[in-house]
């Protein structure tokens, strides 16, 4: 399945597709100081994750099944990578996983685990969607990130204690 840019979050039906593109296309569309480009490649993860979703009331399909599954290996493969450090924060939001803490000593572990530094945040982040090199229109808090896809903390592994 080829990876989203815009359409990120987890969607239980086609009702919960269709808020999050309407919502999005809101903010991509030309006329709101979005492009062309973006509502094109919006419009076309929107039909891909449509026919795989099912209506409201239906049951989850096999390749919905199959997807979830595949997008879930990928999280936690991302997250064994990290757990182990130590004084650093672990917060998975929605389909990225952000770092923050005392992480300028293990930078190029993170890198080589396929983490970016993100400057406006000021934490590490992954996501398996490819992201977009240029994104034009509001920036969210990470506040709003948290209430719009659900957040959950990672546990690290404690710091040996020193005797």
């Amino acid at each position: 399945m080829k990876k989203m840019i815009y359409l990120t979050g987890s969607y239980k039906n086609r009702n919960d597709l269709r808020k999050a593109y309407f919502s999005l296309l809101k903010e991509l569309h030309p006329d709101n100081g979005g492009s062309v480009d973006a509502c094109q490649v919006l419009n076309n993860e929107y039909e891909i994750l449509f026919q795989t979703l099912p209506a409201a009331g239906e049951k989850e399909s096999e390749a919905e099944k199959q997807a979830a599954a595949t997008l879930d290996k990928e999280i936690r493969e991302a997250l064994e990578k990290v757990i182990r450090f130590h004084d650093i924060n672990i917060e998975v939001v929605g389909t990225w996983i952000w770092i923050d803490g005392i992480t300028f000593p293990i930078k190029e572990e993170l890198k080589a685990a396929g983490y970016t530094w993100s400057r406006n945040r000021k934490k590490w982040h992954y996501t398996p969607y490819e992201t977009p090199v240029f994104y034009k229109g509001k920036k969210k808090t990470f506040e709003t990130l948290r209430r719009m896809y659900g957040s959950s903390e990672v546990e690290t592994e404690p710091a040996p204690a020193i005797a």
